[in-house]
């Protein structure tokens, strides 16, 4: 969304966003009735004029099958994948194909969580140690975590861990990540490393 600059400058820069889309589809319904009400309004002046009756079909079919044919590829891409910012189903098919039972999976942050949420199947051999509250209690797709302090001895009783969402770094934040990074680094070896669009999956074996 463009954000104005004083009118003085003359000129628009773009800011963050208002809102998220998804808040606002409900209203496309309303959109469309309403261009379809203002195109029977014209079609019924229109229509008044017998001149005009025939020549009110033809454009009219030609339009909707047009509008039909033009939003089939779109409508079939938004339904795929690729259209999305964040693959979840790579990642959780990678982790059901190489996980053992009484593995342990981080989540860099809470967001990833939704993997588990949509492809739970995937998940059964992996325990989420560090969620506190469940997505489900918190009324969200993140839940919450616990703290890392009580995290990280939990991390230390485990021999593999996933870590799924960024990659482990001293760079990240907030600093719970940061920390857990380091619990990786100096307690862990990195054996497996896959990246998939938007989130990266990490697995380290206990030294």
């Amino acid at each position: 969304m463009w954000r104005p600059q004083p009118a003085s400058q003359g000129l628009a820069v773009r800011g963050p966003p208002l809102y998220i889309d998804r808040y606002v589809l409900y209203g496309e319904a309303g959109a469309a009735l309403l261009a379809g009400a203002g195109a029977y309004r014209i079609g019924q002046w229109l229509a008044r004029e017998e001149r005009w009756r025939t020549l009110i079909w033809v454009p009219g079919i030609a339009i909707c099958v047009l509008a039909l044919v033009l939003q089939l590829g779109p409508q079939e891409r938004i339904r795929t994948p690729q259209s999305r910012a964040y693959d979840f189903g790579g990642p959780s098919r990678y982790v059901a194909a190489h996980a053992r039972q009484g593995d342990g999976v981080l989540y860099f942050g809470t967001l990833f969580r939704k993997a588990e949420l949509g492809y739970p199947a995937d998940f059964r051999k992996v325990t989420d140690f560090a969620e506190a509250i469940s997505p489900r209690q918190a009324g969200n797709f993140r839940g919450t975590d616990k703290s890392v302090a009580a995290t990280i001895p939990l991390m230390l009783d485990r021999q593999r861990i996933w870590v799924i969402g960024e990659c482990p770094s001293q760079q990240l934040s907030p600093a719970a990540l940061k920390q857990e990074s380091a619990t990786l680094a100096t307690s862990f070896r990195l054996i497996a490393s896959r990246h998939f669009r938007g989130i990266s999956v990490t697995l380290w074996q206990r030294r």
